[in-house]
């Protein structure tokens, strides 16, 4: 009894949850929309700040890695889920760079694409133009 009363509890909160999703589903998607466009504006505004940023916090993580180290030398198993732990941050800290890179790079591009179209189309109209002068003479 007790289980089937469980199984309806969660069915109701499922189904509470994909409705409420439906039902403001564009709303959610543009709150989401805004709110990456403004961390990605950020990023490439302060993109010196997170290469600091990052720098600190890799020498903290290496620095507590150290400390936990030295701490518990004696207890090897409790060692070993320190440096396990100590990798899954590091993996993690590192990936969220590499994220934030992306963003930058992908920025950078898109600027170089738009500042190589403008280019070309410059260079056709000043094309176009030299043609009819040319032709008036």
């Amino acid at each position: 009894m007790e289980l089937i009363s469980y199984i309806i509890t969660y069915i109701v909160v499922i189904s509470s949850i994909l409705t409420l999703c439906i039902l403001f589903h564009k709303k959610l998607a543009y709150f989401f929309n805004d709110l990456i466009s403004d961390c990605r504006w950020f990023i490439q505004e302060n993109d010196s700040l997170f290469t600091i940023l990052f720098l600190i916090l890799f020498f903290v993580e290496q620095l507590f890695l150290i400390i936990f180290a030295y701490l518990f030398r004696e207890n090897v198993i409790v060692l070993q889920i320190i440096i396990g732990v100590f990798a899954l941050v590091v993996v993690t800290t590192a990936s969220f760079q590499k994220t934030i890179l992306d963003v930058r790079i992908k920025h950078f591009k898109g600027q170089k694409e738009i500042a190589e179209n403008l280019y070309l189309y410059v260079d056709e109209l000043m094309s176009r133009f030299s043609k009819k002068k040319l032709l008036k003479k």
